[in-house]
C-alpha cells in the first residue's frame, strides 16, 4: 500500500528538531543484558512465598521453585504445590528446600535442611530419606552419578549413596587415601570431562576422578579458603565463587593437577565491577555468551570469554534496574531462551535475551518536550523518509543530511503554522508530488523547491470536508481522496470533484466515515468505512453519482463486521479486508461476498488494522494482539501463521490502522509506542518448538493426585503429565483436563485445541485464559481425547493423546447382562412349560367333562336336576341345548349372557323366560350351575387337581371368586369337597 526505506541508525537531539531514536537495531550482546527487562512472579501474583532459595528445570519443562517453605512447579499460569501441610503433615522431610535436581528416571532429588527426598514424577510417590548416624542432615547439593548413585554434600560431610541397597557410604581419609576430611560441602558439579568437582565451606575445592576414585585437594583460592559455589560455562572454564571473597575463574593444567586462577572482586571506585564480593550463585546465557553472577546485593553480568566489565543491576541507585535484592538462584531455560532469577524476598523473576527480530523506532519531540511515539503513517523512497506523527503533522529523514526535520524547519513548509496529525502519505508516481492527508487540515501537496500548498473544502471542490482519512492512486493516474464526509479525486487529466457520501452511487449511504479507499484490476473502487461496511462503486471520477452501488456489512449478510479499518490486494488479486470486531476477511467473487479468516486461521485478538504482503507472498497483519504472518493466505488447508509479540522485541502489541508500508525488501508498521522495521527473509525460518504438557486430570472435580492412593491407582498408574491412558470408574465419569503450552514470555497468547473423540465433531479452541477441557456424565466406552497448541509466536504441536475408557456400571456389564440373559431364558422358559402345561390340562379336563356328561345318557335324556328341580321330557330338547351351549364353551370364561343368547339364536327375553319356567333360574345363574356341577363331576374323577386349575378348567379366571360361588351352591369350599374323595393312607386304613 505504501513504501518506506532503511535508514541508518543515528539520534539527533536538538531543541528546535523531531529526533528518531533508535532504541535497538540489532542488538549486540552487551546492548542486549544491558537493556533487560524483568517480570516478577511473586506473592503478589500467586507465589506462596518469596523466599526461594533455588530454581530448577526438569526434563518436561516445568520450572521448579524451592523456598525455605515447600517445593512449587511453575507452568506459566500457576503453581502445584508440593510441601507438608495440615493435610499432609509428613509428605517431605522438611520444607526447607535447598537444592533440586533430577535423574535420567525422571526422579527429583530434594535436598532439605533435615534430609532429602526422591519424588518419581512419574507416580508422585516420594520416598523420605535421612542420613544414619549423620551428625547433620542438612543437606546443600546433590550430584546425580548415574542413575543408582547419588553424591550427598551435607553440613558435616559428603556420601556417597547407592538407591538400590539404600547405603550410604561417608567419604573420609580413609577412603580418599588422607585427603578429604569430613568438613561442610556447599557445592557439587560433574564438568564435562567427567570430574567431580566439590566445594567446601572453609576447606577448599577437590576434584575427584570417578574413574580412577583418586581425590585432589587444591591450594587455597582465598583468605578464607572457601568454595561456596562451582559453575562450568559453554567453553568448559570452571568458575568457583568464595563466600565473601568474589569470583575466581581456574586455569587448570593439562593433566588438571595444577591450579591457577583470575579473581574478580567489587571495587567501591569502579561501577564495572563486581557488584558485591558475596556470590551465591553462577550461570551463563548461551545467547548473549555472558556470565551471570547473583550476590547478595543483586545481579552481575559479564562476558564469559572476556570478564572484568560487569553490569550490575541492582534495586537501588543503579542505572540498570532489578526488582528484588537477594540473587540466590540463577537458571538458563534452555527452552524458552529465558533466564530466572530467585531472590531472597523478592521471589521468582525472569527476562528474555534472545536476539530481537524488529528494529523498534521511537520518535520524541524534543521541540515541544512531548513524547510522541503514535506513528499514524509512513512513506519511504530512495530520496526521503516521511513519517506522520500525532499532533504533529510530518517528520522527514534525509540522507542527504543523515538529520530528522519537523516539517516547520522544511523550507518548502515554511508558511505552515500548525499542521495536525497526518492519516496518509502518497507520492504521485507520475509527477513525484507528494500529498499528505491531514485529521483536520484538508490536503497538503508537497513539489520540492516550492512552498506547500495546503487545500481546504473552502479553497477547493474536491474536497467535500478537511478531515482527510486515506489517499490511494490507481492505475490510471487517478488520486483518490477518502474523508469522513465524502469522497474527493484528482484526475490526470485535470477533472477534480468531490462527491458527499449519501450521494456516491444509485444507492443512497449516509455518513459512513470512509477509513481506506483502493480500486483493483476490474476498474472497482472499494471503499472501507467505519458504520456500513465496505462500499463498492466503478472507478470513474465522472459517473460517481450514477454508479451502481454494492454495499457489503451484516445487515445483507456479505460481511460480518461494518467497522472496516483497512483494504489490501494481494498477488494473486485476493482482496482482503481488516475489520474491528471481525478482524480478516477474504472476498469471494463466486458469491460476492467477504468470507471470515480470522477463525478459520486461528489469529490473535479481533481487529486487523493494517495488510502488508512481502516478497514470498505472505501477508504481515498489524493487529490489536501483535504482528502476525500469514503463510499460504487464501488456501485454509495450506495456511500457516506466527505471532509476533513484545516477547520478541515489538514496542507494543497495538498497531495503529493503516500505519504501515513496504519498500524493496523491508516491512515497517507503526505503532503507538513508535514504529518497527525489519526484513521477513530473515525472519523465514524463525519457529520454536511447542511443549505441550497435561498438567492435571480432575475426576469429579478433584485433582488425579489428590484420590486415594487405591482409587488413583485404578485409574492410572503415572500422575498426569506422564499418563497415556486412564480408566474411570461409571460413578466417576467427570472428567476435567488441564494443559499448558510451557512458555513463560507472555503464555496467555497461548493458544489449545482439544476434542474427545466419539464426543466432539470438530475441534474446540481456546485460549490461554481457559485451559481445561470438561466433559460431564460421559457415558461408558473407550474415547480418545486429542490436544495440540501454540506458543506465544502460532507455532503448533504436535497431537497429544489421551485415551479414557469409562467403565460401564456393575448393572451394565457384561457379567450383568450374561445374568440377564439367563434369568429372561429361565423365565420365558418358565412360562413356555406353565403355557404348555395349561393347554395339556385344558384339553385333558374339556375331555372329563365331555366324558361326565356322557357317561349316563339314560339320565341326560330323561331329567336333567338343576338346582333340585326335575324337568319332564316334553322340554328335554330345549334344555339339553341350552346345556350342550354351556358344555361347549365350559372353559372359555369370556362366555357370558350376551354370548349365550347368540348362542341359542334366539331372543334373551325368549331364553331367560322358558330357563326361568324350566329351572327357576335367570340366565348368569344358569351358566354358573353348569359350570359348579362340572366342577363336582371334575373333583369326584380327578381328587389331586389343584383349585386354581380346577377353576380355570370349567370357566372362571379367577379360582378365589370360583371358591365363593362354589361355598354359596353347596356350602362349603372346593377343598372340603375334594377330601370326600382323597384316596386314604395305610394308616387311616388301620
Amino acid at each position: 500500500m505504501k513504501a518506506l526505506f532503511v535508514f541508518p541508525v543515528r539520534v539527533c537531539i536538538s531543541v528546535h528538531i523531531l529526533c528518531l531514536l533508535i532504541i535497538s537495531p540489532l542488538f549486540a550482546s552487551k546492548g542486549i543484558v544491558s537493556h533487560l527487562q524483568f517480570k516478577e512472579y511473586s506473592t503478589l501474583n500467586g507465589l506462596p512465598n518469596n523466599d526461594v532459595q533455588t530454581l530448577f528445570q526438569d526434563s518436561n519443562g516445568f520450572v521448579w521453585v524451592g523456598t525455605k517453605y515447600g517445593l512449587f512447579r511453575y507452568d506459566g499460569y500457576g503453581i502445584q504445590e508440593i510441601k507438608s501441610n495440615l493435610h499432609n503433615p509428613s509428605l517431605l522431610t522438611s520444607n526447607n528446600i535447598q537444592c533440586i535436581t533430577e535423574d535420567k528416571l525422571n526422579r527429583l532429588w530434594i535436598g532439605t535442611d533435615n534430609g532429602f527426598n526422591v519424588f518419581n514424577k512419574k507416580t508422585r510417590a516420594i520416598e523420605k530419606i535421612i542420613i544414619p548416624k549423620a551428625k547433620s542432615n542438612n543437606i546443600a547439593r546433590i550430584l546425580i552419578l548415574d542413575n543408582d548413585n547419588a553424591l550427598i554434600g551435607t553440613e558435616n560431610g559428603l556420601y556417597r549413596y547407592q538407591y538400590s541397597r539404600q547405603a550410604f557410604i561417608e567419604l573420609t581419609a580413609k577412603n580418599t587415601a588422607g585427603v578429604f576430611n569430613p568438613t561442610t560441602v556447599k557445592s557439587l558439579l560433574k564438568d564435562s570431562r567427567g570430574d567431580v568437582w566439590i566445594g567446601t565451606w572453609d576447606s577448599g575445592l577437590y576434584r575427584l576422578n570417578p574413574t580412577t576414585q583418586k581425590m585432589y585437594h587444591y591450594p587455597p583460592l582465598n583468605q578464607q579458603n572457601s568454595a561456596h559455589y562451582i559453575f562450568e560455562d559453554s567453553r568448559g572454564t570452571i568458575w568457583v565463587a568464595g563466600w565473601s571473597n568474589g569470583l575466581h575463574r581456574l586455569h587448570l593444567a593439562a593433566n588438571r593437577s595444577l591450579i591457577g586462577f583470575d579473581t574478580f572482586t567489587h571495587d567501591v571506585r569502579n561501577p564495572n565491577s563486581l557488584a558485591d564480593n558475596l556470590v551465591y550463585a553462577i550461570s551463563e546465557d548461551p545467547l548473549t555468551k555472558t556470565l551471570w553472577v547473583g550476590g547478595s546485593v543483586g545481579l552481575s553480568i559479564t562476558d564469559a570469554a572476556n570478564p572484568g566489565k560487569f553490569i550490575n543491576y541492582q534495586v537501588h541507585a543503579s542505572p540498570h534496574e532489578l526488582p528484588a535484592a537477594e540473587i540466590d538462584a540463577v537458571l538458563y531455560d534452555a527452552n524458552n531462551n529465558k533466564m530466572w532469577l530467585g531472590s531472597l524476598g523478592g521471589g521468582v523473576i525472569h527476562t528474555n535475551t534472545s536476539k530481537p527480530f524488529f528494529q523498534n523506532n521511537m520518535t520524541i519531540s524534543s521541540s515541544r518536550r512531548v513524547f510522541a511515539t503514535s506513528i499514524y503513517s509512513l512513506y519511504v523512497d530512495q530520496d526521503d523518509c516521511w513519517i506522520g506523527v500525532e499532533n504533529h503533522g510530518v517528520m522527514r529523514y534525509s540522507h542527504d543530511t543523515d538529520q530528522y526535520e519537523e516539517y516547520n524547519q522544511i523550507k518548502e513548509f515554511g508558511q505552515i503554522k500548525s499542521m495536525s496529525t497526518v492519516f496518509d502519505i502518497l507520492k504521485d508516481r507520475r509527477s513525484h508530488t507528494i500529498y499528505f492527508a491531514s485529521y483536520s487540515d484538508g490536503l497538503y501537496v508537497y513539489q520540492k523547491g516550492k512552498n506547500v500548498k495546503n487545500y481546504r473544502y473552502t479553497n477547493c471542490h474536491f474536497l467535500p470536508v478537511n478531515h482527510l482519512t486515506a489517499l490511494h492512486q490507481d492505475n490510471k493516474g487517478n488520486i483518490w481522496i477518502a474523508t469522513k464526509g465524502g469522497l474527493g479525486v484528482m484526475a490526470p487529466d485535470g477533472y477534480r470533484t468531490s462527491v458527499a457520501l449519501f450521494a456516491i452511487g444509485t444507492n443512497k449511504v449516509a455518513d459512513p466515515d470512509i477509513r481506506d479507499v483502493i480500486t483493483d484490476h476490474q476498474n472497482n473502487l472499494w471503499m472501507a468505512t467505519s458504520t456500513q461496511g465496505i462500499i463498492r462503486v466503478e472507478a470513474n471520477p465522472h459517473a460517481l453519482q450514477q454508479a451502481k452501488t454494492h454495499i457489503y456489512n451484516p445487515a445483507r449478510g456479505t460481511l460480518s463486521a461494518k467497522h472496516v479499518l483497512c483494504l489490501f490486494i494481494d498477488s494473486k488479486n485476493q482482496l482482503w479486508a481488516g475489520t474491528e470486531g471481525s478482524g480478516l476477511c477474504l472476498y469471494d467473487p463466486s458469491s460476492d461476498t467477504f468470507v471470515d479468516k480470522h477463525l478459520a486461521y486461528n489469529l490473535p485478538g479481533d481487529m486487523v488494522s493494517s495488510i502488508e504482503e512481502d516478497e514470498s507472498g505472505n501477508l504481515w497483519l498489524g493487529t490489536n494482539s501483535g504482528l502476525v504472518r500469514v503463510s499460504s493466505p487464501g488456501d485454509d488447508a495450506a495456511t500457516r501463521i506466527r505471532i509476533f509479540t513484545t516477547g520478541d522485541g515489538l514496542q507494543d502489541n497495538y498497531f495503529i490502522p493503516n500505519s504501515s508500508c513496504h519498500f524493496q525488501h523491508k516491512l515497517y508498521f507503526g505503532s503507538t509506542k513508535g514504529f518497527i522495521s525489519f526484513v521477513p527473509e530473515e525472519l523465514k525460518n524463525v519457529s520454536q518448538n511447542v511443549n505441550l504438557q497435561l498438567t492435571e486430570i480432575y475426576i469429579r472435580g478433584r485433582k488425579l493426585s489428590q484420590l486415594p492412593a487405591d482409587k488413583r491407582r485404578k485409574i492410572s498408574a503415572y500422575s498426569s503429565e506422564f499418563t497415556e491412558s486412564i480408566t474411570v470408574p461409571f460413578e466417576y465419569n467427570d472428567v476435567r483436563i488441564e494443559f499448558a503450552s510451557l512458555t513463560y514470555n507472555n503464555p496467555l497468547l497461548n493458544k489449545y485445541a482439544y476434542k474427545l473423540e466419539n464426543m466432539d465433531d470438530d475441534w474446540k479452541y481456546t485460549d490461554g485464559t481457559h485451559r481445561l477441557a470438561e466433559y460431564n456424565n460421559l457415558p461408558s466406552g473407550n474415547y480418545r481425547f486429542l490436544i495440540k497448541a501454540t506458543n506465544e509466536n502460532g507455532d503448533w504441536s504436535d497431537v497429544r493423546q489421551l485415551n479414557i475408557k469409562v467403565l460401564s456400571p456393575w448393572w451394565a456389564t457384561w457379567w450383568a447382562y450374561t445374568l440377564y440373559t439367563f434369568l429372561l431364558t429361565l423365565f420365558a422358559y418358565y412360562v413356555w412349560q406353565d403355557v404348555k402345561r395349561r393347554i395339556t390340562l385344558k384339553n385333558s379336563l374339556r375331555i372329563h367333562v365331555m366324558e361326565a356328561y356322557n357317561k349316563n345318557e339314560k339320565e341326560r335324556q330323561m331329567i336333567v336336576e338343576v338346582d333340585s328341580i326335575r324337568v319332564p321330557g316334553s322340554d328335554e330338547v330345549f334344555l339339553e341345548q341350552a346345556i350342550d351351549c354351556v358344555k361347549k364353551h365350559m372353559t372359555d370364561s369370556a362366555f357370558g349372557v350376551s354370548e349365550f343368547v347368540e348362542a341359542m339364536s334366539t331372543s334373551k327375553t325368549t331364553l331367560y323366560t322358558r330357563l326361568k319356567e324350566l329351572t327357576g333360574m335367570n340366565l348368569s345363574g344358569f351358566i354358573q350351575s353348569i359350570r359348579l356341577k362340572a366342577a363336582c363331576q371334575i373333583m369326584q374323577e380327578q381328587p389331586g387337581i389343584r383349585i386354581s386349575d380346577l377353576a380355570y378348567a370349567v370357566g372362571f379366571n379367577d379360582p378365589k371368586y370360583f371358591s365363593r360361588c362354589f361355598k354359596n351352591n353347596y356350602g362349603m369350599q372346593p377343598k372340603e369337597y375334594l377330601k370326600r374323595y382323597q384316596p386314604k393312607t395305610d394308616r387311616e386304613v388301620l
